[in-house]
Protein backbone atom coordinates (compact mmCIF):
# COMPACT_ATOMS: atom_id res chain seq x y z
CA UNK A 1 0.00 0.00 0.00
CA UNK A 2 1.16 3.44 -0.73
CA UNK A 3 2.64 5.07 2.56
CA UNK A 4 0.53 8.25 1.97
CA UNK A 5 -1.96 9.59 -0.07
CA UNK A 6 -1.22 12.55 -2.07
CA UNK A 7 -2.96 15.19 -4.07
CA UNK A 8 -2.01 15.56 -8.11
CA UNK A 9 -4.28 17.61 -9.80
CA UNK A 10 -7.07 17.54 -7.90
CA UNK A 11 -6.95 13.71 -8.18
CA UNK A 12 -5.70 11.64 -5.04
CA UNK A 13 -2.25 9.93 -5.85
CA UNK A 14 -0.51 7.29 -4.06
CA UNK A 15 3.34 7.37 -5.39
CA UNK A 16 5.37 3.25 -5.40
CA UNK A 17 8.91 3.97 -6.05
CA UNK A 18 10.82 1.81 -8.15
CA UNK A 19 14.53 1.12 -8.09
CA UNK A 20 15.46 -0.63 -11.22
CA UNK A 21 19.37 -1.11 -10.12
CA UNK A 22 21.34 -0.67 -13.29
CA UNK A 23 20.23 -4.05 -14.73
CA UNK A 24 17.95 -2.20 -17.33
CA UNK A 25 16.96 1.35 -18.37
CA UNK A 26 13.94 3.61 -17.34
CA UNK A 27 11.76 3.17 -20.51
CA UNK A 28 13.13 -0.54 -21.27
CA UNK A 29 11.25 -1.15 -17.75
CA UNK A 30 8.30 0.91 -18.08
CA UNK A 31 7.36 -0.77 -21.43
CA UNK A 32 7.60 -4.26 -20.00
CA UNK A 33 5.76 -3.33 -16.79
CA UNK A 34 3.12 -1.90 -19.06
CA UNK A 35 2.53 -5.19 -20.49
CA UNK A 36 2.92 -7.34 -17.43
CA UNK A 37 0.25 -4.76 -15.63
CA UNK A 38 -1.83 -4.71 -18.86
CA UNK A 39 -2.64 -8.42 -18.41
CA UNK A 40 -3.03 -8.74 -15.04
CA UNK A 41 -3.94 -6.03 -13.25
CA UNK A 42 -7.43 -4.54 -14.02
CA UNK A 43 -7.79 -1.16 -12.53
CA UNK A 44 -11.09 0.12 -11.07
CA UNK A 45 -13.17 2.57 -12.48
CA UNK A 46 -11.65 5.92 -11.71
CA UNK A 47 -8.03 4.69 -11.39
CA UNK A 48 -4.97 5.19 -13.58
CA UNK A 49 -1.30 4.50 -13.70
CA UNK A 50 1.22 7.16 -14.96
CA UNK A 51 4.83 6.53 -14.89
CA UNK A 52 6.82 9.55 -14.43
CA UNK A 53 10.36 10.45 -12.61
CA UNK A 54 13.42 9.21 -14.60
CA UNK A 55 11.54 7.67 -17.01
CA UNK A 56 9.46 11.33 -17.31
CA UNK A 57 12.77 12.85 -18.37
CA UNK A 58 13.97 10.10 -20.70
CA UNK A 59 11.16 10.48 -22.49
CA UNK A 60 10.86 14.45 -23.14
CA UNK A 61 14.65 14.47 -23.78
CA UNK A 62 14.13 11.50 -26.73
CA UNK A 63 11.42 13.30 -28.86
CA UNK A 64 13.56 16.45 -28.38
CA UNK A 65 16.61 14.45 -30.11
CA UNK A 66 14.24 12.77 -32.53
CA UNK A 67 13.70 16.74 -34.33
CA UNK A 68 16.84 18.16 -33.23
CA UNK A 69 19.27 15.06 -34.83
CA UNK A 70 17.13 14.84 -38.35
CA UNK A 71 17.39 18.98 -38.34
CA UNK A 72 21.50 18.77 -37.40
CA UNK A 73 22.20 16.67 -40.62
CA UNK A 74 19.93 19.09 -42.95
CA UNK A 75 21.64 21.72 -41.62
CA UNK A 76 25.25 20.64 -42.42
CA UNK A 77 24.22 19.26 -45.64
CA UNK A 78 22.33 23.18 -46.35
CA UNK A 79 26.44 24.32 -45.34
CA UNK A 80 28.26 21.93 -47.12
CA UNK A 81 26.50 22.62 -50.33
CA UNK A 82 27.11 26.19 -49.45
CA UNK A 83 30.65 25.23 -49.39
CA UNK A 84 31.50 22.97 -52.35
CA UNK A 85 29.02 24.51 -54.38
CA UNK A 86 28.04 21.05 -55.44
CA UNK A 87 25.20 18.68 -54.33
CA UNK A 88 27.27 15.58 -55.25
CA UNK A 89 30.52 16.13 -52.97
CA UNK A 90 28.04 17.73 -50.41
CA UNK A 91 26.06 13.82 -50.61
CA UNK A 92 29.37 12.19 -50.71
CA UNK A 93 30.60 13.88 -47.79
CA UNK A 94 27.43 12.93 -45.64
CA UNK A 95 27.69 9.46 -47.03
CA UNK A 96 30.11 9.01 -44.12
CA UNK A 97 27.25 9.42 -41.40
CA UNK A 98 25.45 6.10 -42.27
CA UNK A 99 29.02 4.42 -42.09
CA UNK A 100 29.37 5.61 -38.85
CA UNK A 101 26.17 5.06 -37.67
CA UNK A 102 26.73 1.29 -38.52
CA UNK A 103 29.77 0.96 -36.53
CA UNK A 104 28.15 2.53 -33.69
CA UNK A 105 25.45 0.72 -33.51
CA UNK A 106 27.26 -2.69 -33.95
CA UNK A 107 29.73 -1.78 -30.92
CA UNK A 108 26.62 -0.72 -28.94
CA UNK A 109 24.55 -3.98 -29.49
CA UNK A 110 28.42 -5.73 -28.45
CA UNK A 111 28.51 -4.31 -25.40
CA UNK A 112 24.87 -4.62 -24.57
CA UNK A 113 23.62 -0.74 -24.21
CA UNK A 114 20.16 0.13 -25.16
CA UNK A 115 18.73 3.51 -27.00
CA UNK A 116 19.81 6.07 -24.36
CA UNK A 117 20.38 9.75 -24.06
CA UNK A 118 23.69 9.57 -23.44
CA UNK A 119 24.04 6.90 -26.63
CA UNK A 120 22.48 9.37 -28.67
CA UNK A 121 24.85 12.03 -27.81
CA UNK A 122 27.51 9.29 -28.65
CA UNK A 123 25.96 8.90 -31.98
CA UNK A 124 25.89 13.27 -32.67
CA UNK A 125 29.62 13.51 -31.65
CA UNK A 126 30.80 10.84 -33.48
CA UNK A 127 28.77 11.86 -36.58
CA UNK A 128 30.49 15.72 -36.38
CA UNK A 129 34.02 14.24 -36.36
CA UNK A 130 32.94 11.63 -39.66
CA UNK A 131 31.76 14.95 -41.55
CA UNK A 132 35.21 16.24 -40.94
CA UNK A 133 37.06 13.79 -41.38
CA UNK A 134 35.28 13.77 -44.89
CA UNK A 135 35.46 17.33 -45.79
CA UNK A 136 39.33 16.96 -44.83
CA UNK A 137 39.46 14.04 -47.87
CA UNK A 138 37.46 16.09 -50.21
CA UNK A 139 39.30 18.89 -50.03
CA UNK A 140 42.44 17.29 -50.94
CA UNK A 141 41.25 15.39 -53.81
CA UNK A 142 39.61 18.35 -55.16
CA UNK A 143 42.89 20.28 -54.86
CA UNK A 144 45.02 17.49 -56.49
CA UNK A 145 42.70 17.46 -59.23
CA UNK A 146 42.64 21.50 -60.18
CA UNK A 147 46.66 20.74 -60.07
CA UNK A 148 46.64 17.61 -62.37
CA UNK A 149 49.66 18.11 -64.51
CA UNK A 150 50.10 17.29 -67.81
CA UNK A 151 49.51 13.20 -68.87
CA UNK A 152 48.02 12.83 -65.40
CA UNK A 153 45.46 10.52 -65.82
CA UNK A 154 41.65 11.50 -63.22
CA UNK A 155 42.08 8.10 -60.84
CA UNK A 156 46.18 8.62 -60.29
CA UNK A 157 45.20 12.30 -59.07
CA UNK A 158 42.22 10.94 -56.75
CA UNK A 159 44.91 8.59 -55.12
CA UNK A 160 47.38 11.53 -54.94
CA UNK A 161 44.70 14.30 -53.45
CA UNK A 162 43.38 10.75 -51.21
CA UNK A 163 47.06 10.00 -49.79
CA UNK A 164 48.22 13.54 -49.27
CA UNK A 165 48.09 14.37 -44.95
CA UNK A 166 46.87 10.44 -44.76
CA UNK A 167 49.67 10.54 -41.79
CA UNK A 168 47.76 13.37 -39.82
CA UNK A 169 44.30 12.10 -41.02
CA UNK A 170 45.00 8.46 -39.40
CA UNK A 171 46.65 10.35 -36.29
CA UNK A 172 43.98 12.39 -35.43
CA UNK A 173 40.65 9.22 -35.85
CA UNK A 174 43.84 7.02 -33.42
CA UNK A 175 44.14 9.49 -31.01
CA UNK A 176 40.37 10.07 -31.08
CA UNK A 177 39.50 5.85 -30.60
CA UNK A 178 42.66 5.70 -27.88
CA UNK A 179 41.44 8.01 -25.79
CA UNK A 180 37.82 7.06 -25.98
CA UNK A 181 39.02 3.48 -25.37
CA UNK A 182 39.93 3.65 -21.66
CA UNK A 183 36.52 4.89 -20.97
CA UNK A 184 34.98 1.08 -21.45
CA UNK A 185 37.88 -0.50 -19.05
CA UNK A 186 37.61 2.75 -16.21
CA UNK A 187 34.79 2.55 -13.37
CA UNK A 188 34.22 4.89 -10.96
CA UNK A 189 31.49 7.53 -10.20
CA UNK A 190 29.74 9.06 -13.42
CA UNK A 191 31.15 6.24 -15.56
CA UNK A 192 27.40 5.09 -16.41
CA UNK A 193 27.34 8.12 -18.09
CA UNK A 194 30.20 8.53 -20.11
CA UNK A 195 30.00 4.43 -21.06
CA UNK A 196 27.25 4.32 -23.53
CA UNK A 197 28.62 8.21 -24.91
CA UNK A 198 31.85 6.42 -25.92
CA UNK A 199 30.46 3.51 -27.68
CA UNK A 200 29.07 4.41 -30.36
CA UNK A 201 31.83 7.10 -30.94
CA UNK A 202 34.67 3.89 -30.78
CA UNK A 203 32.70 2.36 -33.33
CA UNK A 204 31.24 4.51 -35.51
CA UNK A 205 35.44 6.48 -35.54
CA UNK A 206 36.20 2.99 -36.97
CA UNK A 207 33.67 2.45 -39.90
CA UNK A 208 33.56 6.28 -40.99
CA UNK A 209 37.33 5.98 -41.57
CA UNK A 210 37.17 3.07 -43.41
CA UNK A 211 34.68 4.78 -45.54
CA UNK A 212 36.57 7.75 -46.08
CA UNK A 213 39.82 6.21 -46.47
CA UNK A 214 38.96 3.49 -49.30
CA UNK A 215 34.96 4.30 -50.39
CA UNK A 216 35.48 8.30 -51.03
CA UNK A 217 38.07 7.84 -53.53
CA UNK A 218 36.61 4.76 -55.13
CA UNK A 219 32.91 7.35 -55.16
CA UNK A 220 34.85 9.97 -56.72
CA UNK A 221 36.08 8.21 -59.73
CA UNK A 222 32.97 6.67 -60.01
CA UNK A 223 31.04 9.31 -60.17
CA UNK A 224 33.54 10.60 -63.26
CA UNK A 225 32.97 7.93 -65.09
CA UNK A 226 29.38 8.30 -64.67
CA UNK A 227 29.33 11.84 -65.58
CA UNK A 228 31.67 10.82 -68.54
CA UNK A 229 29.33 8.25 -69.95
CA UNK A 230 26.87 10.79 -69.93
CA UNK A 231 28.19 12.88 -71.95
CA UNK A 232 29.48 10.67 -74.16
CA UNK A 233 25.23 9.67 -74.67
CA UNK A 234 24.16 13.52 -74.89
CA UNK A 235 26.77 13.76 -77.91
CA UNK A 236 25.61 10.51 -79.79
CA UNK A 237 22.43 11.71 -79.31
CA UNK A 238 23.09 15.14 -81.10
CA UNK A 239 25.10 13.49 -83.71
CA UNK A 240 22.65 10.45 -84.62
CA UNK A 241 20.02 13.55 -84.62
CA UNK A 242 18.25 14.49 -88.14
CA UNK A 243 19.89 17.58 -89.71
CA UNK A 244 23.11 17.61 -87.54
CA UNK A 245 26.31 17.88 -89.08
CA UNK A 246 28.95 15.14 -87.92
CA UNK A 247 31.71 16.95 -88.97
CA UNK A 248 30.86 19.82 -86.15
CA UNK A 249 30.41 17.68 -83.58
CA UNK A 250 34.08 15.94 -83.85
Amino acid sequence: MPEMIRNDNGNLAGFVYVDIQNTTTASDYVATARNLLAKNVTLPPGYAIEWTGLYQYTEAARSRLMVVVPLTLVIIFVLLVVAFRSVSESFLILMSVPFALAGGVFLQWLLGYSMTTAVIIGYISVFAVAVQTGIIMVVFIRDALDHRHEGQSYIDAVIDGSTARLRPKLMTVATIILSLSLIPLSSGPGMEIMKPIAAPSIGGMVTSTLHVLFMTPCLFVIAEDVRLYWRRRAARERISAPGADPLSET
